[in-house]
């Protein structure tokens, strides 16, 4: 058994043990914050952490001059006091309220477009009628610029004001019922944390995202949109207050689908056990690219009222096959993931040996979260006898995914949610790695698509029949971009 469907299976055995659905804490489903957390703890399990770097001389500065920028902050209160202010007072009424974050944008005629709002916004003619929150980094320049929040600044100066003046005294309470019978089975699979799991941390988190909440609460009360969208409402503290305050006022929350959201995917696929009303730190909503995903989420959303999907599509996917023409696919496009051992796990010797022999320029995508530079990643091809005219590294804001795509022969990756918009563009697809055939199998049946592991001994002749016996034969029939404004069927 692979290790995402061993983390699959330990999840839902802990789901159907305990009462997950009714623990709370501060008014605060909490079961959706461990679960993420569960995830990611046993997927590490086995990695050694490294080194704090710097630890000590961090140490050492925050002591000398802790007292210097306590007083700078204070000072500072005031200035931000006015900013946080004018910032309330200076937003209006919108019908969409859109969260997303720069590694979701992508550079498209000289700006940064966020793939998925700014397509469907500008093709219905709703520029004006957004917010976009950047809930990270701000790249320059923007698209619809004017229409943008950057949440971090505004955050910001709420929580040290409110750290300071209005920090509010919160009745402490919370139901874990069996929550020590949860801890002693965490402790059993020696996936146990006191920093996660015990109950003073559950209540720590849920006490931090509750303070945050009031922030969102006077943003929605302010624009009062009709439908409040997010990209990965999962993994930030503050999407979870973003939820909850809308959950809680009864905004209408969706998730916008940014990557695989298949059967191993714990923050999407087979949640047992949901409340009457919903999880109140989860979206009610999701807005999905294709029918196989709606199958998997339906599953589990079927059974509960208040829990919708609808297929919308890929709206920067329908943008790119609408707008641009390529004159050749002969390349080979290989999209490559965030790892830390990466030389090992992207090119073993079969992998190697293949770009070596092919008579293709290979093209090799890097993740907006790679851990390498482009310069490292040529430096290693060519120290390992790779010619440098046999590849192109391509940095993710360099070309629009969908135009590479469409450009190559075959698309080849391990476990990239690039295979499934290969796949909607209708361009050969190989996965080479056995966490891609957990993620994407219910997609091997279709035409050009393939899996051929990457340890496999025949590795090399296998690739170079598809590659040989393979054409891409571009999908130009898609879906109409979405019209977020589309009647839901949320309540």
């Amino acid at each position: 058994m692979s290790k995402r469907k061993e983390i699959k299976q330990i999840i839902l055995e802990l789901e159907s043990n305990f009462p997950v659905d009714t623990w709370m804490a501060y008014g605060l489903h909490v079961w959706p914050y461990l679960r993420i957390k569960l995830y990611m703890i046993l997927f590490n399990k086995g990695k050694k952490a490294g080194p704090e770097i710097g630890a000590v001389e961090l140490k050492n500065k925050r002591y000398r001059h802790s007292i210097f920028n306590s007083l700078i902050k204070v000072l500072k209160l005031p200035y931000d006091f006015i900013k946080l202010h004018f910032f309330f007072k200076r937003l209006g009424k919108r019908q969409l309220l859109f969260f997303g974050s720069h590694i979701h944008r992508v550079k498209y005629n000289e700006k940064y477009y966020n793939k998925y709002f700014d397509v469907m916004t500008q093709e219905h003619g709703l520029l004006d009628e957004c917010y976009m929150i950047e809930f990270q980094k701000l790249l320059k320049p923007l698209f619809n610029e004017k229409q943008v929040i950057p949440l971090s600044k505004e955050l910001s100066r709420f929580k040290k004001i409110r750290k300071v003046y209005g920090k509010q005294s919160i009745e402490k309470t919370f139901s874990l019922d069996n929550f020590s019978e949860f801890i002693e089975r965490l402790k059993v699979l020696e996936i146990y944390s006191e920093n996660m799991f015990t109950i003073n941390a559950i209540l720590k988190w849920a006490k931090k995202v509750k303070n945050t909440v009031p922030f969102f609460e006077k943003l929605f009360e302010k624009v009062n949109p009709d439908k409040i969208v997010f990209l990965s409402y999962y993994g930030f503290d503050d999407m979870a207050a973003a939820l909850f305050a809308a959950n809680n006022r009864s905004f209408k929350t969706f998730d916008m689908q940014h990557g695989p959201q298949t059967n191993v995917n714990m923050a999407y696929t087979d949640w047992t056990k949901v409340p009457k009303l919903a999880f109140n730190t989860m979206p009610k909503g999701y807005w999905l690219w294709d029918e196989l995903t709606k199958e998997n989420i339906d599953k589990w959303a079927n059974e509960n009222d208040l829990v919708s999907t609808e297929v919308v599509g890929n709206p920067f996917v329908e943008l790119i096959r609408e707008k641009v023409t390529v004159n050749s696919n002969q390349t080979i496009l290989y999209c490559l993931q965030a790892q830390k051992k990466w030389t090992s796990y992207f090119f073993p010797s079969a992998v190697m040996e293949l770009l070596r022999k092919s008579n293709f320029t290979w093209i090799l995508r890097m993740h907006p979260r790679s851990s390498f530079t482009k310069e490292e990643l040529s430096s290693f091809l060519v120290d390992n006898g790779i010619e440098r005219n046999m590849f192109l590294i391509q940095n993710p804001y360099d070309k629009p995914l969908p135009i590479a795509l469409m450009e190559s022969k075959l698309h080849i990756t391990n476990f990239s949610g690039s295979f499934i918009e290969a796949n909607q563009l209708g361009v050969a697809n190989l996965i080479i790695d056995s966490t891609g055939e957990d993620l994407f199998f219910e997609y091997f049946s279709e035409d050009n698509t393939f899996y051929v592991n990457k340890n496999d001994t025949l590795f090399l002749e296998k690739v170079s029949d598809i590659l040989n016996n393979t054409h891409s034969i571009l999908n130009k029939e898609g879906l109409n971009i979405y019209n977020p404004l589309h009647k839901s069927s949320i309540a």
